[in-house]
């Protein structure tokens, strides 16, 4: 993967807007409810 890849996805009450600049990207949160939103709207996009 060369250079910058965005993302953002876009639900009802919420924008998740993310850079990612290298193959393997780590998303940390204190919620994993978040996490597993986040994974889910995207497997759907």
């Amino acid at each position: 993967m060369r250079g910058e890849h965005r993302l953002r996805v876009r639900p009802a009450h919420i924008t998740y807007d993310m850079a990612f600049v290298r193959n393997i990207t780590v998303v940390q949160s204190d919620s994993a409810t978040d996490k597993t939103t986040l994974v889910d709207m995207v497997r759907e996009w």
